[in-house]
């Protein structure tokens, strides 16, 4: 995920604010769906220190892009393994989705006032967040959500080569190219709230 490396004052509360609702709502969905072991971990809470990474938000800030703690599930507790699996990776994301959304109303709303300058990076922090984690390549959600409805032996081979993806995510995100899925749809939610 990319940011601009300035104002830190509104920068470093919106990834603090993206990062803990994120792995809250992985942790609250495995959960509901019978999981026990993010709620033993401490995971099953919206106090930031149990979801920050120290190191992940430090190469946030400096580098454009990190990570935060990540939450550990089984799989095994839920009645369809492979269907909760789906649901907990697709919780973070659209939990980033729906703050992004209500950010981008209230930056509407208050756009004339310093206030906005919050809810502009609120908005684009959980925005790209929400993308960057759907691209379908592993560690990230949305590789878990393509596993549903691949078979069961194809998800298996997938798992099993999930270094190529580490590989492939580390030059993508050193060619920059994930600036190129990003910025055009920052830029047209930027016209939608200035209509510049």
């Amino acid at each position: 995920m990319f940011i601009f490396q300035h104002n830190l004052i509104y920068v470093i509360p919106c990834i603090i604010i993206a990062f803990t609702v994120h792995e809250y709502f992985h942790a609250y969905v495995s959960y509901r769906l019978g999981d026990n072991q993010a709620k033993n971990d401490g995971r099953l809470t919206l106090n930031p220190i149990k979801h920050i990474d120290v190191m992940g938000f430090v190469f946030l800030l400096a580098l454009g892009f990190g990570w935060a703690k990540p939450v550990m599930v089984n799989p095994n507790a839920y009645k369809n393994p492979r269907k909760g699996t789906m649901m907990v990776a697709l919780a973070g994301p659209l939990s980033n989705l729906v703050i992004a959304i209500v950010a981008i109303i209230l930056n509407i709303i208050f756009k004339q006032y310093e206030v906005s300058m919050f809810f502009f990076y609120l908005w684009m922090i959980n925005l790209g967040l929400c993308i960057f984690n759907l691209i379908p390549i592993p560690p990230l959600d949305g590789s878990k959500v393509i596993g549903y409805f691949m078979s069961a032996n194809s998800y298996q081979d997938f798992l099993k080569n999930q270094w190529i993806g580490f590989v492939l995510l580390i030059v993508m995100i050193y060619m920059n190219i994930f600036s190129y899925i990003m910025n055009p749809i920052f830029s047209f939610v930027v016209r939608l709230i200035y209509g510049v």
